[in-house]
């Protein structure tokens, strides 16, 4: 542009006019480099989106497989090709451990690059350049490795050259479990630097867990079926030695259900005579149960004859039972074939049937034996054992918390001594029921022998173990009267957590073992967690939850008012509801600290109640008093909006303050609405059609799904604190900003912003659209008589 300038004559273009000329140029050229800046933002964070909903479907599709696939090889070329087929990932292969070789061979693969592995064989052992390599680093550590730049991390230098043909950009090694053991190795390769972030790892990582669950199944199944194999065995042996003596040989028409014949033995079973057996149709021969399971089981049977599936070598073993003439009933085992008569060419079942009554009542009686205290009727070591892999199984999977409390009766020993054996056995059993009635489903009591007891608890953190170490405190030292002696024991517990301290069940159990021994030593009828810092949480917590219930009717909580501005015009145009607890003796406790606690013990129902009547009655004193009228902010807790009569307490909190609805907005975080979308649009729908103003909190936070957030009928979405905090220096916060601003504009919602506190911010929320926001910048939050102070010095500025 310069240049044409200068060579234009002076007379035809004046310096005032050149000048300007240059200024709109460079100004045109800054614009149209800000524009392509802010696109490249916006295609970089949508194909981010993208990848991560391709991984997302890679993942369901795997899942998928698990539950389809019957075998190990099956499984693991499906998996191959579903991860490839996704298109985020350009080769994958799937290596097993030959435990005589100490080698890794691939077995299943895809994608591109894949004949590299034909003849691959990776040494596991010594200080080869292989065996350092990432397959050799996740099964040697036991990790997954995570290769963000294949062509210069120098564990894939011996592959480099390889993956500077195929293109590969960065890698991931995770290892493959089998009963706990490393026994293989996934790869993934990706065609970007830096293609495995932090979700895309924690998704890998949930695919590998997958796996490792499929194998594990896999394994089991062929132990049942090894198992199944060698009873059948067993009993055919049992059967060639007893059926001429007492089982019962039958005839049956498959057709009709008539009995052709039945041998003598039957009396003797049933009570019944053969012709007797014989004149009634099979369903008389077997309870309701039974006759429905066997009439399915002989049609199936019966087609598969026809079509050639069956033969008659394929025998069929069941268990039924059956009634017999004095109205009790026995249990059998029935041994059935499919023949064709040669004389009519009619298909007829062959069948032996066994009294195995005993054997029932045997293996019941064993396998109670096996896993349950003979005096309680508790778990024993043995299933408390399963019971707790079980649990900590699924809360590993899901990054969860269980407790284990260690029980022992304080002072047993003086009972036991000086009133008998006897007695000491019928106190250990009432207790034992005290125990179990205040116990979850899911939980689990086991008595270790004597007066000791083990309370496993599952999905639970510290404050809800110590709850119920309390309410075990309070049942147990209940008097009890056994042959007129009235007896008061009491507990000592300790209580140890997992995963804080111990990840498998003797750590647990030997620290809640040492937890218990510190409250014998203290004062005995109590109970102590293993860890100082988790007994003094547990203190300040239980405090905290006694005095939270009588907070409200001593007048201790009380409302702040934020004000919101509106960016376009910097008027308030309402303010959202805080909620604020002073004590008298424990001072101001931070939100943060006792909403959790409200939530945890169902207080937030109350609570939460009484903040919306509150907030929703000085909306309306304002209006009457003649401030402008302003839209009033209420959180509503998780719990609170799965109430199914939520949408009318809410109309009638209005009706009783007289505030129209529209200024009531109730928020709502991201995460809530996504505990179960579907029932979250119902109830949305509710709401909005009763006039409610209604948006999304914290968002951006969560993991939101844009399918149900275009079916919300939410008029709002809140930016994060956590965005707004360093928006003027990390590109990432802007990118996000911005992307939710031009969200919410597509979806016909507005924006507004909280934690607002510099002018470097509210200028870029400008810059954006946002429409609103509220913030340090503004104002802290006030009491109401400071807001309509705030409200009327806004108004005559």
């Amino acid at each position: 542009m310069k240049k044409w300038l200068d060579q234009q004559p002076a007379t035809l273009i004046p310096p005032i006019l050149r000048t300007a000329l240059l200024v709109l140029f460079v100004l045109g050229a800054m614009l149209t480099a800000g524009i392509l800046v802010l696109r490249s933002q916006v295609r970089e964070r949508t194909a981010q989106l993208q990848r991560l909903n391709r991984l997302y479907a890679t993942l369901s599709q795997c899942n998928q497989a698990i539950v389809r696939c019957n075998n190990q090889s099956e499984l693991l070329e499906r998996i191959c090709r579903d991860v490839v087929g996704a298109g985020e990932i350009k080769m994958i292969w799937i290596g097993m451990i030959d435990d005589a070789t100490r080698t890794l061979t691939p077995v299943a693969a895809a994608g591109d690059g894949i004949a590299y592995l034909q003849d691959l064989r990776i040494a596991l052992d010594g200080d080869g350049p292989t065996s350092r390599g990432p397959s050799g680093i996740a099964i040697s550590e036991d990790r997954p490795y995570w290769c963000q730049d294949f062509s210069t991390d120098p564990a894939t230098l011996p592959w480099q050259e390889t993956g500077k043909r195929f293109g590969w950009q960065a890698s991931a090694a995770l290892p493959l479990h089998l009963a706990g053991q490393v026994i293989g190795v996934m790869n993934l390769y990706a065609d970007r630097p830096g293609a495995f972030d932090d979700a895309a790892q924690s998704l890998m990582h949930e695919m590998a867990q997958d796996i490792d669950h499929a194998l594990e199944r896999f394994r089991l199944d062929q132990v049942r079926e090894q198992m199944a194999d060698t009873l059948q065995e067993s009993e055919e042996k049992y059967r060639e030695l007893t059926e001429t003596i007492n089982d019962v040989i039958w005839t049956l028409d498959p057709v009709t259900l008539r009995f052709l014949y039945v041998s003598p033995s039957v009396e003797r079973l049933r009570g019944y005579t053969p012709e007797e057996i014989m004149a009634e149709p099979m369903d008389a021969a077997l309870t309701p149960d039974s006759a429905a399971k066997v009439r399915a089981l002989l049609d199936a049977h019966l087609v598969d004859f026809e079509a050639g599936r069956r033969t008659p070598e394929d025998h069929t073993l069941t268990e039924v039972e059956q009634p017999r003439r004095d109205g009790s009933t026995v249990w059998t085992e029935v041994m059935t074939n499919m023949v064709r008569n040669r004389r009519t060419g009619r298909i007829e079942i062959h069948g032996v049937t066994r009294d195995i009554s005993e054997r029932k009542r045997a293996e019941a009686r064993i396998e109670h034996l096996a896993h349950f205290d003979q005096l309680t009727g508790l778990p024993n070591r043995s299933q408390l054992k399963d019971r707790f892999q079980f649990a900590l199984n699924l809360e590993q999977r899901r990054d969860g918390r269980l407790a284990t409390l260690f029980i022992d009766l304080d002072h047993f020993k003086d009972i036991n001594d000086s009133l008998g054996h006897d007695i000491g056995d019928r106190l250990l059993i009432d207790v034992a029921h005290r125990l179990t009635s205040i116990l979850r489903a899911g939980d689990t009591l086991s008595r270790l022998g004597g007066d000791e007891f083990i309370l496993l608890l599952p999905d639970i953190d510290a404050d809800g173990a110590a709850r119920v170490a309390s309410k075990l405190l309070e049942h147990v030292a209940q008097p009890l009267l056994i042959d007129q002696h009235e007896l008061v024991v009491t507990p000592s517990i300790g209580i140890a957590m997992y995963p804080e301290d111990g990840h498998d069940m003797d750590t647990l159990m030997r620290n809640a073992d040492a937890a218990m021994y510190q409250v014998k030593r203290d004062s005995r009828n109590g109970f102590r967690f293993f860890t100082r810092e988790m007994q003094a949480h547990s203190v300040r917590t239980l405090t905290l939850a006694n005095a939270l219930r009588t907070a409200q009717e001593r007048g201790q909580l009380s409302l702040m008012y934020q004000p919101q501005l509106c960016l376009h015009t910097d008027q308030v145009i309402g303010a959202e509801a805080l909620l604020r607890w002073h004590h008298p003796q424990l001072g101001m406790v931070p939100p943060a600290e006792f909403i959790p606690i409200a939530e945890s013990t169902g207080l937030i129902v109350d609570i939460g109640h009484w903040v919306m009547c509150e907030a929703a009655a000085q909306a309306s004193r304002w209006r009457r008093d003649g401030l402008p009228p302003l839209s009033i902010a209420v959180n509503l807790s998780a719990v609170q909006f799965r109430n199914p009569r939520l949408s009318d307490r809410v109309a009638q909190v209005l009706d009783e303050a007289g505030l129209p609805a529209e200024a009531l907005e109730l928020e709502l975080t991201e995460a809530t609405t996504m505990e179960d979308p579907q029932k979250a649009v119902l109830i949305i729908d509710q709401l909005s059609a009763r006039g409610v103003a209604m948006s999304i909190d914290d968002f951006g936070t969560g993991h939101s799904s844009l399918s149900y957030l275009k079916r919300f009928r939410v008029g709002r979405l809140k930016i994060d604190r956590s965005f707004v905090r360093d928006i003027t220096e990390d590109a990432e916060d802007k990118a996000i900003v911005a992307a939710i601003i031009q969200l919410a504009n597509n979806l016909g919602m507005t924006t507004i912003a909280e934690g607002v506190e510099t002018a470097g911010q509210l200028d870029f929320l400008r810059e954006q659209g946002c429409d609103a926001a509220q913030g340090y910048f503004f104002s802290r939050p006030l009491s109401a008589s400071d807001f309509e102070r705030y409200l009327s010095a806004t108004l005559m500025r």
